[in-house]
């Protein structure tokens, strides 16, 4: 399929017309198309079309990491901390373990979340996990993500 096509063929799957499943033979540069479609959707005030369409891709290639990050990253915009966490997780399952930075990523995003549940364990777990990989620049955000807590952990006093 031709870059050309992928327009009409988001439409088609947008409006039901196709379903996203019967295209397993989609090329990775398509779905990758089609998940940058979907970031564009959600940056365009479509948050809820973005997650459905990423929730197809999802079902569709189960071995990429980037569309469960997205989709937890939409979930977590619109407030909905549950499904995010739940497709970071997604995400992390997903992800290569040499992939360090990424990980790291992926638990400070689900440590965020938690936070915003009010969880202060399994944030405080997501947390140490992300920094058992080498210390990179996500150590900044650790940091603020560890005084959050703190913060949380003294107002409830």
């Amino acid at each position: 399929m031709s870059a050309q096509g992928v327009p009409e063929l988001l439409k088609k799957v947008l409006s039901g017309e196709v379903q996203l499943s019967a295209l397993l033979g989609l090329s990775g540069r398509v779905l990758e198309q089609m998940t940058e479609g979907a970031l564009a959707m959600a940056k365009a005030g479509q948050p809820q079309k973005a997650c459905d369409l990423l929730e197809q891709i999802c079902r569709v290639e189960t071995s990429w990491a980037m569309p469960p990050m997205l989709l937890g990253s939409i979930y977590a915009e619109m407030g909905n901390h549950l499904e995010a966490v739940k497709n970071y997780q997604s995400a992390q399952n997903r992800a290569s373990p040499s992939h360090d930075r990424f990980q790291q990523e992926l638990g400070l995003m689900a440590a965020q979340s938690y936070l915003q549940l009010d969880d202060r364990p399994q944030a405080e777990a997501a947390l140490q996990l992300a920094l058992q990989g080498p210390l990179t620049s996500v150590i900044s955000q650790a940091i603020a993500l560890q005084a959050a807590l703190d913060h949380r952990r003294e107002a409830q006093k």
